[in-house]
């Protein structure tokens, strides 16, 4: 099961610089649905994001699609990233990712968006958000990577 849960981890997570466009950055509190395409990959997963004790955006990934990721949970909190499946938990530093693995840009420009930074750069890939209604809608990054939120 710990395989299974590094290998998941992997395949998903294979300071902001940017300017603010006068529009009002969204709410800080997320609980979306969100529909993610990566190149030819599809996900779908739900999203969650509250401020820890720091005021520092902890972010809660679980996934229901593909079939094969199906229930893994992926939570980023400050520099510690955990990941669950079945029971299994495992805990490993942020730093240890890939720098550029799209749940961990995807929460670099959601935080950077949040803060008042519709688009920029995020760990050298740019980015670029849109609101509506005062919620984050959708997040694309330079690499194709596009999160739309529901």
């Amino acid at each position: 099961m710990k395989k299974l849960i590094i290998i998941a981890a992997a395949l998903v997570l294979s300071g902001c610089a940017g300017s603010q466009e006068g529009s009002q950055p969204p709410e800080r509190e997320l609980d979306c649905k969100a529909q993610i395409t990566s190149g030819d990959q599809e996900y779908e997963a739900r999203i969650e994001r509250a401020e820890n004790e720091d005021g520092e955006g902890a972010y809660n990934f679980t996934f229901t699609a593909p079939e094969g990721l199906s229930g893994v949970s992926v939570s980023l909190i400050g520099e510690n990233c955990t990941l669950s499946l079945g029971g299994q938990t495992e805990s490993i530093p942020v730093s240890e990712l890939p720098a550029h693995g799209m749940l961990r840009l995807f929460s670099e420009a959601a935080e950077c968006a949040i803060n008042g930074e519709p688009e920029g750069k995020v760990l050298g890939i740019p980015y670029k958000s849109e609101t509506e209604d005062g919620r984050l809608k959708r997040i694309e990054l330079g690499d194709g990577t596009r999160f739309e939120l529901s």
